[in-house]
């Protein structure tokens, strides 16, 4: 009965972020999707008003609590959903690797990350820079890059036979939809 309560250790989701941080940071496919689209893309949103349309407000106050919330909603409404599918196919498996309760902690996890974020989103005031509203926007960009540091989709394929190990890049084999 003592190792069921074993299992729920704390030190399973930490020692699984961490580790998804390292893969995250060791793929440079995935660290250039990251910054393009999720920082520099994802943000258009909240720094349009004051690049383009409204030049005479400040930069940094277009990051309130209406910018963030534009931001943050989507982008975790996003990342939520393709986990949950990605859970959904990885538990239907036979041969899955995952543990159990791996899936329970980030549940748990998921519910307090988007409980932290609705908490700071509040918290921040309108129509000026807040730090509130920063840190919202960090934790969600955080929680996407730990739900897919080794998603399949942002890893070059690797051709074992090469005496190197150097990835594959042909253009044939992404219009053919092949993994290598």
């Amino acid at each position: 009965m003592s190792h069921k309560l074993d299992s729920y250790n704390l030190c399973v989701p930490i020692t699984y972020i961490l580790g998804q941080v390292k893969i995250g940071f060791g793929n440079h496919l995935f660290l250039m999707a990251f910054i393009l689209f999720v920082v520099v893309i994802g943000t258009i949103g909240i720094w349009f008003i004051p690049v383009y349309d409204n030049p005479k407000k400040e930069f940094w106050d277009a990051f309130d609590k209406i910018g963030m919330l534009t931001y943050c909603a989507p982008l975790l409404s996003v990342t939520i959903f393709d986990s949950c599918l990605r859970v959904i196919i990885a538990t239907t498996q036979k041969n899955r690797t995952t543990p159990g309760d791996l899936y329970a902690w980030g549940t748990l996890l998921t519910i307090l990350l988007v409980g932290l974020v609705t908490l700071c989103i509040s918290n921040a005031p309108r129509d000026t820079f807040s730090w509130w509203a920063i840190s919202s926007g960090g934790l969600s960009m955080f929680y996407w890059f730990i739900a897919n540091a080794d998603n399949d989709a942002y890893k070059k394929p690797i051709d074992l036979g090469a005496s190197s190990g150097k990835g594959v890049d042909s253009s044939n084999m992404l219009m053919d939809g092949k993994n290598g």
